[in-house]
């Protein structure tokens, strides 16, 4: 029997069965709760399939991944758009692989991760997804599109995205599909909730989403026609598109490979109750390794640098804290401790307190030692090396006004790529609406007659900067291009330059040949 008959009798039994159906509806496995496949695991909010074995779930050593390139990600969005200039549709969700390295297999992964829906197949993929497709409780069906994403630690962000134009239109777009789709199945189709905000934790970030909810009334025989229905909605509305066919096609042209089970759904009916999930959050094994799936809503207003970012968000990547140790002593550890405990509060719920005094180790043969510290909910991987000065002596002024990194991460695409256009200078210094925030890898202490002052909102609070605000030493003021000529002397200061070190980079940078930003 097909997925379809299948879901179709065993709802009509009332027997309780897992399903998962791929994005094309070309494939679908089912199974009833008694006979499940060895190793399927899954979370479907109530209902969990997880065989504690006994494996060793393994801390997170790396995990890095390598995207697409700007350049070839624009060619595919062009595709897009050309086609929705034509008229072919009015919203594409345009997704592509991202390789990924990791320590961890797929299992591990899977321990690791935290969502509202989680599924396992081994050696296949893992999901980890936020959001729901359908779930049927007491002959009403519920569906919950989200779309529209920001950066939570940008200022103002839930205001900045519930009043975005772009993010407002792909929305409302995504409603009116899932309202037509859901009518196609039920009655008394109604949006109970329009545009409400749920927090999605990433491993690098913190982002805003806005959500929907639409119900409507199944007819009471709707349990023989499981399969059916599912047949009728599917695909999701909010990873396709609209208008779904046209769209479709415009997703075999552009992207990169097919989907699979991304982006398909996957669920669970206990005999009287169902719900489901959209396969997003999607890591799958493949010959060439692991690749993590993402991508986003594209319109007639979309911006491809800002799709590309968006995308990128939606990557992984660990926490950093990197550390000083100065002839065996940890330098600021309090200040450290404390960043620590922030972003894992931020990302993470209700994660166990970790010190990190017992975990590092003070004996090393050089002077300046780096300890570098990965961590997401748990710490991953302590690594040390001899810290090399990096000698600074000319600075290029750059700009960037909505550039965001709030807390240290190995993932910093943007601040990559401002450094690579510092031409011939060793450093930069980053503008953001005209006013100075930090350096690549510092923070700035400017110098004048009347004091110390460091830029009021830097792009990452550092702990040397932190430290010396606390004693008194710096005071935090806002400092344009323009006041430049009132100071002297410029600092770069991080973890292992402090003020007026008097070597390498803590030294005072007088005389300095500041290339003009464009």
């Amino acid at each position: 029997m097909s997925w379809i008959e299948t879901m179709n009798v065993l709802g009509a039994e009332r027997r309780p069965f897992f399903f998962l159906i791929s994005f094309d509806k070309s494939r679908g496995e089912v199974y009833p709760a008694d006979a499940l496949p060895p190793g399927l695991r899954y979370k479907i909010r109530g209902h969990r399939h997880e065989v504690h074995d006994g494996a060793v779930i393994d801390a997170l050593q790396y995990f890095t991944t390598t995207a697409i390139s700007q350049a070839a990600y624009t060619t595919r969005f062009q595709t897009v758009i050309d086609r929705i200039n034509y008229g072919d549709s009015y919203l594409v969700n345009l997704t592509f692989p991202t390789p990924i390295a990791t320590n961890l297999n797929l299992r591990q992964i899977y321990g690791h991760a935290h969502a509202k829906y989680k599924l396992l197949l081994p050696d296949r993929f893992v999901v980890f997804s936020p959001e729901c497709f359908i779930r049927i409780e007491n002959q009403h069906i519920y569906s919950y599109p989200m779309k529209g994403t920001i950066d939570a630690s940008i200022p103002d962000a839930e205001a900045s995205l519930l009043n975005d134009e772009k993010e407002q239109a792909e929305h409302y777009t995504i409603v009116d599909l899932i309202r037509n789709d859901l009518s196609q199945v039920a009655t008394e189709v109604r949006l109970t909730k329009f545009r409400h905000i749920d927090t999605i934790h990433t491993h690098h970030q913190t982002l805003l989403q806005t959500s929907s909810e639409i119900t409507g009334q199944l007819p009471p025989d709707y349990h023989h026609h499981l399969g059916t229905l599912f047949d009728t909605l599917l695909p999701a509305g909010s990873i396709s598109g609209a208008p779904k066919a046209e769209t479709l096609d415009i997703i075999t042209q552009a992207e990169i490979d097919n989907r699979g089970y991304y982006t398909g759904v996957f669920g669970y009916f206990d005999g009287y109750h169902l719900d489901s999930a959209v396969a997003i959050r999607f890591i799958e094994s493949t010959p060439n390794g692991l690749v993590y799936r993402s991508g986003g809503g594209i319109t007639a207003m979309s911006d491809a640098q800002s799709e590309y970012q968006e995308m990128i968000q939606k990557s992984m990547s660990p926490w950093v804290e990197t550390i000083w140790i100065r002839n065996g002593r940890v330098q600021n550890l309090r200040y450290h401790q404390a960043r620590f405990d922030a972003t894992r509060r931020a990302h993470y719920e209700s994660v166990p307190p970790i010190s990190l005094s017992p975990l590092i180790s003070r004996n090393h043969p050089t002077a300046d030692t780096k300890c570098r510290i990965l961590y997401t909910d748990t710490i991953l991987d302590i690594q040390y090396s001899p810290y090399e000065w990096r000698p600074i002596r000319t600075l290029a002024i750059v700009e960037h006004n909505t550039i965001t990194y709030p807390y240290k991460s190995l993932h910093r695409p943007e601040l990559d790529t401002l450094f690579s256009r510092r031409g011939s200078s060793d450093e930069i210094l980053i503008l953001r609406n005209g006013l100075f925030t930090d350096a690549y890898y510092y923070n700035l202490v400017f110098q004048n007659d009347k004091g110390l002052f460091t830029p009021k909102i830097p792009l990452l609070p550092g702990t040397m900067r932190q430290k010396l605000i606390d004693s008194g030493v710096i005071r935090p003021m806002d400092i344009s291009v323009d006041d430049l000529p009132d100071y002297h002397a410029i600092y770069l200061i991080n973890a292992f330059n402090p003020l007026g070190r008097g070597e390498g980079l803590g030294e005072a940078i007088t005389n300095l040949s500041i290339t003009d930003y464009e």
